[in-house]
């Protein structure tokens, strides 16, 4: 899957560092991901038949950035096109260079982590396996059938991925990865699916739309309102989503040195305690075959586990190369939503933690959360198809909007909920919830 004009940027760039007289490269970093995938559908009474058209793709993507003998420096994505022309492209980023006094330095050559991100029976989807796709399809109109839906939705992706990372510290690191990813909902009530960088096994596949089934067939019934101050339940999509967009954003070691942050630098350097003793947050790129994991990213910084929030204090922002310039904080591997890591003193079961709620909300989804300002920990989300439960029992649907402030639940006495259907854990903490 290499591509030739790849290997010449890397020559061209090497070329453009030793010319000192064209104002040639004081350095530079380069990561680039070639991609091949395919993904398959199916939707109910679609007139061609059930399964939506195949879809193969071939992405190239990437960065790179570099720093000049005159101080400037320029930075770019890179696509197919771009890349046809490395001498071009080269001199067209010298061209658009611009002063930055927090320019980041190369970091020197590290090594990376030891973590399996790469299934070759994912990779045979893709080319001589690909019809064994619509076996996961075919689990799914089962389910559909079962539930009598007219609105259903299916899907199965796989793609591997071979990416490059250099710089002119000397570092020359490729590696390959898989992801594999099933997913369905069922009259926009409930959705269920799997993202790994493994083979999706059928017997889970079916397991979790037997889920989809028992969630849809009790959301299909309408559940009286629920009572404003009560248990709220976040989905593990839910509160992966608030983390990120409320703490995670806020722990930007860029914004906080801009002062776009809730959090101030003497907050992160002085370890403040700002939640609840018992609620702890990791960055964790290191779990074997996880869809957050890889050993090293775009940064050239080998994987490892970074703590960000110890028993309510906060340990560690998320700093990239340009971050650590700035602050004088040492650089963490690159966070995304995948990576992190819930750990509470309270951790339970999610639906055996339903089962002893005597009153409470299961937020399954949420609205408008992009329009909420981050900065503050406030927000008012619709959420349009709750879940309602009553001495353990969930009894229905319930249409409701979930206000508060996220930086004050997160002082609660949380509890962190595990589930066999989600990879990651919901949270429960009493809440409020309006018709």
């Amino acid at each position: 899957m290499k591509t030739h004009n790849i290997d010449n940027l890397f020559g061209t760039l090497e070329k453009r560092e030793k010319d000192r007289d064209r104002l040639g490269i004081r350095e530079w970093l380069l990561s680039v991901s070639e991609t091949e995938g395919v993904s398959i559908g199916s939707r109910q009474r679609e007139t061609a038949g059930v399964y939506s058209p195949s879809k193969a793709t071939v992405q190239l993507s990437g960065r790179l950035y570099v720093r000049w003998q005159d101080g400037l420096a320029s930075r770019i994505r890179l696509s197919r096109p771009l890349v046809q022309n490395p001498e071009e492209l080269v001199s067209f980023m010298r061209e658009a260079a611009f002063a930055d006094p927090y320019a980041p330095d190369i970091p020197p050559v590290q090594p990376a982590a030891d973590v399996e991100v790469f299934d070759p029976a994912v990779s045979d989807l893709i080319g001589k396996n690909a019809s064994e796709l619509y076996k996961y399809l075919d689990e799914s109109t089962k389910t559909f059938r079962s539930l009598e839906t007219k609105n259903c939705l299916a899907g199965v992706s796989c793609r591997r991925t071979q990416r490059r990372i250099a710089s002119s510290s000397g570092l020359r690191f490729e590696y390959d990865a898989t992801r594999m990813g099933f997913s369905a909902s069922a009259d926009s009530l409930y959705g269920a699916g799997k993202h790994s960088r493994d083979l999706v096994p059928i017997l889970e596949v079916r397991d979790r739309l037997e889920h989809l089934e028992r969630m849809v067939r009790i959301m299909r019934d309408k559940a009286p309102a629920p009572r404003p101050v009560c248990t709220v339940i976040l989905s593990p999509s839910v509160a992966q989503a608030l983390l990120w967009h409320y703490l995670l954003k806020n722990l930007d070691a860029e914004a906080i040195f801009d002062g776009r942050s809730a959090f101030s630098l003497e907050t992160v350097e002085e370890k403040a305690s700002r939640f609840h003793p018992g609620f702890s947050l990791w960055h964790n790129p290191c779990r074997p075959m996880h869809p957050g994991s890889y050993p090293m990213d775009g940064q050239g910084l080998g994987a490892r586990p970074v703590c960000l929030v110890e028993n309510g204090k906060i340990k560690n922002a998320r700093v990239t190369l340009k971050g650590s310039k700035q602050t004088g904080w040492p650089p963490t591997p690159s966070v995304d939503s995948d990576s992190l890591e819930i750990k509470c003193e309270k951790e339970e079961d999610l639906f055996d933690y339903v089962g002893k709620t005597e009153r409470g909300y299961i937020a399954t989804s949420v609205l408008g959360l992009h329009t909420q300002d981050s900065g503050t920990g406030d927000y008012s989300l619709a959420v349009p198809r709750g879940v309602v439960v009553e001495n353990g029992e969930m009894k229905g649907s319930f249409k409701g909007v979930f206000s508060g402030n996220f930086f004050d639940d997160l002082n609660m006495g949380l509890v962190a909920l595990d589930s066999p259907w989600h990879s990651f854990k919901g949270l429960a903490f009493e809440g409020r919830i309006d018709s």
